[in-house]
């Protein structure tokens, strides 16, 4: 048997990450994107996503855009182009903010009553009518 740690086949190095490549690099324009404000992102969004294609491209070779519009225009072009949801969803997160979920649970009181066996010792038990269990088995 082996002692020591158990890396399965794998020689790990100690103080040497687990990912030495790093991690998958972001996109160019994804990092563009963060260095504008979230409001400012999404005026740049709301006037570019109502031109037509030629109106963009137009607007992007003739007019002066600035870092933050050419960012928004290639993640919109590259999206269409790859039909990759995820690029409008990095747009999406950095104007209106990440989506979360939040759930809530409704819970009915549960009421005890505790009563003396006849040992002597206290004996708690569950209302089955406040669980709305009529058949008192948990409800199998």
């Amino acid at each position: 048997m082996a002692k020591g740690f158990k890396t399965g086949g794998r020689d790990f190095v100690r103080g040497v990450s687990g990912n030495p490549r790093g991690p998958v690099p972001m996109p160019p324009e994804f990092r563009a994107l963060r260095q504008f404000s979230p409001d400012y992102v999404k005026r740049v969004i709301s006037n570019l996503a109502l031109m037509t294609r030629d109106e963009m491209q137009t607007f992007l070779s003739e007019g002066d855009p600035n870092t933050a519009e050419l960012a928004v225009a290639s993640i919109i072009s590259k999206a269409i182009a790859e039909g990759d949801a995820g690029r409008l969803t990095v747009l999406l997160d950095r104007s209106v903010g990440r989506v979360v979920e939040q759930k809530t649970a409704q819970l009915q009181p549960v009421h005890y009553v505790t009563s003396v066996a006849p040992s002597g010792a206290l004996i708690q038990s569950v209302i089955d009518e406040a669980l709305g269990e009529e058949d008192g088995d948990g409800g199998k």
